[in-house]
This record gives structure tokens, C-alpha cells and sequence, in this order.
């Protein structure tokens, strides 16, 4: 990237941290903004500064996505039809991994990157499962600068395994000091009925040593809920028939809300989904500021589950961020489609509201806070714009509030920018 200092102008820039902007611009110098205000003829700028006006459209920071499944980027629809059962879906997604080389997951991951960012996403959590190496990710460093968290996946009830499962993490942590800043390493234990409460400590651990990020879905599915509260339900069916059933790993002890106590002790945790915490749960996470929860609406939307408790999280100031999921439950990896589909199904939010899910939140919930998130002074120029040729931004807050992210408009990043 060129050194120029550009300075971008817009009808609108709307840093999240400060009311949006009208007739905005943002200075950007050696990768990092210098300057977010008011345009005015008589601004002082560097010298051999290049102004790029960028019209009517709507400067916004960076997008993130906090949780995305890369492998299945080069999935051309959904797996099954919506409405599926989830374990139906499982014994889809099962098939599909085992059909995936590795040469086929670098090729969806390098596309899966790329794809996003053409979205104007900036940074991607993604849960990787072994034995993807990080070369897959820093594949694509020459021709995006996306920050990717690579949270390695672990799963399995055989107690055989630990030792080698512990050894696999340990590497693959230890690598946050080997590579760029714009790469991270995280954890990832699969899910409530795939892990032993062993496994998850040790996961959890490991991160505390590390000072690793885990994110991990929790509540996802009403029968999760079933199999951790009464040990009935699909998933009985489903861990029978791949060999993992044991029904003496769900006790009262290993419940949903002690799942979620252990993830509290990790030194910062993503619970992915949860679409059907309970108020208990969410008061637990709702007193320990270092978990955040992971929303994928349009992966919701497909599977159909009952309306999501948003209200209750951000009401318990819950940092709420927003994923894709994978394209084996979304049909794309478009992170601003799920942020339209939430000032869909919530108006009662701001459109300002509903971009903190996808930029501050975000970067937060993957430790990006200090680079990514929000366009202020010493930012990374991380810098998105929302475009929408079929309507005006207008003059006033209220129309660009119905505008931003009206069914037309789009988010791309700004060109030429970048680390």
C-alpha cells in the first residue's frame, strides 16, 4: 500500500464511537487514520495529500465477522432445506468434511476471505478444523489485508486422545507469537455434546496459558437443550450412531450453565448462537465481561428457531457481535446481509445500533479492539462504504438511519486501503 496520505470524503461518515457525520471525511496517513470530521475546504492537510470523493454513500469502520465455518466457502447453497432438523443437518455437515481434502479446504478458505472482504469485512473468527494449518490463511495476505482468528476445533470422548489433543493446541497457540498481527490463534471445543467436561477444562487452560480466545456454541439448538437437561432427545440418536454416546457425560454438573461457568474462566470467551439461553445463563454472562456472544441471523433464520433473545443480552450489556455462520446454513458470506436482517426483525433498534453489532462488537469479542471496530485516531484504516444506487442517503439522521441499511444497499470496502 502507498504511503500517500488520501483523504476520503462522503455524504456520510459514521465512526460508531460519535454521531455519524454529515459531509464527513477521514484522513488516512501510513495505514492509519489521522483524522475523522467535517469536511471543510480549509483543512489542513499533509503535503501530497490525495482527496478520493467517494459521493453519496456512507463511510462505516471495517466490518466483523466473529464466526464463520471458511471450509464450506465453496458450498454454492445450504446443506438440506431450511427448517431442518439440526441433527439431520450434523450427519450433512459430517458427510461433507469427510469429502474435503486439504487442498479443498485451503481453496474454500482462500475464497471464503476473499468473499468476505469484497463484503467489506475486515476481520473473520473462524473455526478450523485439523489439520488446516495457518498457511491456508496467510494465503491470502497477499491480496486482502483481512485480520483472520483461526480458533482450531476440538471435540471427542475418548480420554486416550487428551494428551495428543493437548499437544495440538499448545502448538497452535504458541504460533500468536510466531505470526503477523493481523493473524491470531483461539480454541475452539466443538460444542456441548461433543466435548467432555476433561477436554473443556483442558481447552480452557491452555488458553488461560496462552492467553488464547475460545469461542464455542452453546444453546444453539432446543435439542441441545434437551440432551444436557434430561439426556433424551436427537442427539442421542445422533452420538449413538458416531460412536461418542455416553450418558453418564450429562449430569446436572455438566449442564448448559455449567458449561458456560467453566468457558467465564478462559480469558475471554466467544459463546457462539446461543439462541436459547435461559435468564440464569444470560445473568452469568452478563457478569463476566470477557464472554461476548456470537449471533448469526440468517443461520438462525434457516433452521427456524424461535425469536432470538437480543433484547434480553443487550439489555444485560451483553457485547453482542454478529457471524455468518457457514454457507452449509447461510447462503452466503455476507456479514451486512445478516446486519440488514436484524434491523429487519428489531426496529426498535438504530441503524447505528445495529452497526456496532457488526464493527465495535465484533472486534471486541476478537480481541481487534485496539485496530478494528470504529474510525478514530490511530485506527488501523480499516474502512467500509455502504452504497445504495437506487436511494439518496439524504440530509438527516432519520434518513440515513432508514437508509443504511435498506434491502438495496450494500457494504464493500473503500479501495486503495488497507495495512
Amino acid at each position: 500500500m502507498s504511503a500517500e496520505p488520501v483523504l476520503y470524503r462522503a455524504a456520510w461518515v459514521c465512526p460508531v464511537v460519535q454521531p455519524p457525520i454529515q459531509n464527513g471525511c477521514v484522513l488516512v496517513v501510513d495505514g492509519r487514520i489521522t483524522a475523522v470530521q467535517a469536511f471543510r475546504d480549509s483543512m489542513e492537510l499533509p503535503r501530497f495529500c490525495r482527496t478520493v470523493d467517494l459521493g453519496d454513500v456512507a463511510i462505516v469502520p471495517g466490518l466483523v465477522n466473529a464466526h464463520t465455518h471458511l471450509e464450506f466457502s465453496k458450498l454454492e447453497q445450504p446443506l438440506g432445506k431450511p427448517g431442518i432438523k439440526f441433527a439431520d443437518w450434523m450427519r450433512l455437515v459430517v458427510g461433507q468434511r469427510n469429502g474435503n481434502d486439504l487442498l479443498a479446504k485451503h481453496r474454500a478458505i482462500v475464497a471464503g476471505v476473499k468473499e468476505s472482504f469484497q463484503a467489506g469485512v475486515w476481520a473473520v473468527g473462524d473455526i478450523a478444523t485439523d489439520p488446516v494449518g495457518e498457511n491456508s490463511y496467510l494465503a491470502v495476505e497477499q491480496n486482502t489485508p483481512v485480520h483472520t482468528t483461526v480458533f482450531l476445533e476440538q471435540s471427542g470422548r475418548k480420554e486416550a486422545s487428551r494428551e495428543q489433543q493437548r499437544s495440538e493446541l499448545d502448538v497452535h497457540l504458541l504460533k500468536n507469537d510466531l505470526v503477523p498481527e493481523s493473524f491470531a490463534c483461539g480454541a475452539s471445543p466443538q460444542a456441548t455434546y461433543s466435548v467432555t467436561w476433561t477436554l473443556l477444562s483442558q481447552i480452557c487452560a491452555a488458553a488461560k496459558k496462552h492467553q488464547g480466545i475460545v469461542a464455542m456454541p452453546v444453546a444453539a439448538t432446543l435439542a441441545e437443550r434437551q440432551l444436557c437437561d434430561s439426556v433424551t432427545g436427537d442427539f442421542v440418536e445422533l452420538l449413538q450412531e458416531f460412536d461418542s454416546w455416553d450418558p453418564e457425560s450429562f449430569t446436572p454438573r455438566r449442564s448448559i450453565k455449567a458449561f458456560l461457568g467453566r468457558l467465564s474462566q478462559a480469558p475471554q470467551s466467544l459463546v457462539v448462537h446461543g439462541n436459547y439461553l435461559d435468564a440464569d445463563e444470560l445473568d452469568l454472562i452478563g457478569r463476566n465481561k470477557n464472554m461476548s456472544i456470537v449471533f448469526c441471523p440468517r443461520a438462525h433464520q434457516f433452521f427456524k428457531h424461535s425469536p432470538y433473545p437480543l433484547q434480553e443480552m443487550l439489555k444485560r450489556e451483553i457485547n453482542v457481535a454478529v457471524g455468518t455462520d457457514s454457507r452449509a446454513s447461510s447462503p452466503d458470506l455476507n456479514l451486512f446481509a445478516d446486519l440488514q436482517l436484524i434491523a429487519a426483525d428489531f426496529p426498535e433498534l438504530s441503524a447505528m445500533e445495529v452497526l456496532k453489532l457488526g464493527t465495535v462488537n465484533g472486534a471486541l469479542a476478537l480481541g481487534k479492539q485496539n485496530d478494528l471496530g470504529t474510525l478514530a485516531v490511530g485506527k488501523q484504516a480499516a474502512i467500509s462504504c455502504v452504497i445504495n444506487e437506487d436511494l439518496n442517503v439524504g440530509r438527516n439522521l432519520a434518513s440515513l438511519d432508514e437508509w443504511l441499511f435498506d434491502s438495496k444497499s450494500r457494504c464493500e470496502p473503500v479501495a486503495g486501503v488497507g495495512r
